[in-house]
C-alpha cells in the first residue's frame, strides 16, 4: 500500500513487511563473516613464513592449489560446514535424528559418538508426510503403478495421455478460464 494515500498499488506484494531483514541482523551476520575471512587472511600470511608440513608438497610433483586457491574450502567452509552438513539417521518425518559428531582438529574430520538428537524438522522436502511411509499412502501408490504404470509422471508425448492427467488439465483450464486443451 501506499503509505500517503492507503491505496493498494498493483505491484505491492501482500509479504513485503515480511521481506525486510532488521539492520542489527545483518550487520551481525556480515561482521561474523568478516571477522572470519580476515582471520582467514591472517592465517594465511602466516603459513607463507611457517608452512605447515602437513601441506608441504611431495618433491618432484607439482602443487594441486596455489595459495589462495582453496581459501574458502579451507578457511571459511571447513569451519562452518557443520551448521548445514548434518548426518541423519532416520527418515525426515515431522521429527527426524541427527547424529552427534565430535572434531579434534576444528572440522576437517567428524567422529560419530553414536548418539543420536532428536530434532524438529523445519527444512525437508516431506512436507506432506509420505516419507515416513504410512499404509494408506503404500496402498495407494501400489494401485496407481498397477493402473497407469511407473511412467504415468511423463510428459503425455513421451507415455501417452492418462486420464488423471486429462482431468488435470481440464482443471487448470477451468481455473485459468481458459479453453480445455
Amino acid at each position: 500500500m501506499s503509505k500517503k494515500t492507503g491505496e493498494k498499488k498493483s505491484n505491492d506484494s501482500p509479504f513485503e513487511e515480511d521481506n525486510h531483514i532488521p539492520f542489527w541482523i545483518s550487520f551481525t551476520t556480515y561482521l561474523g563473516y568478516g571477522v572470519l575471512i580476515g582471520m582467514g587472511y591472517l592465517r594465511e600470511m602466516y603459513r607463507q613464513f611457517f608452512p605447515a608440513k602437513s601441506r608441504a608438497t611431495r618433491k618432484g610433483y607439482a602443487p594441486l592449489l596455489r595459495d589462495f586457491d582453496d581459501f574458502y574450502t579451507r578457511r571459511l567452509y571447513t569451519r562452518i560446514r557443520d551448521c548445514w552438513n548434518r548426518p541423519i539417521n532416520t527418515r525426515p518425518g515431522a521429527r527426524f535424528g541427527v547424529m552427534e559428531r565430535v572434531s579434534d582438529d576444528y572440522n576437517i574430520s567428524f567422529k560419530l559418538t553414536g548418539n543420536t538428537i532428536p530434532c524438529v524438522n523445519l527444512s525437508s522436502y516431506n512436507y506432506l508426510g509420505f516419507a515416513e511411509n504410512p499404509p494408506f499412502v503404500l496402498d495407494a501408490v501400489k494401485e496407481s503403478i498397477r493402473r497407469y504404470g511407473v511412467g504415468a509422471a511423463s510428459a503425455s508425448a513421451e507415455s501417452g495421455m492418462t486420464s488423471p492427467l486429462q482431468k488435470l488439465e481440464k482443471l487448470t483450464a477451468e481455473f485459468c478460464g481458459k479453453e480445455d486443451a
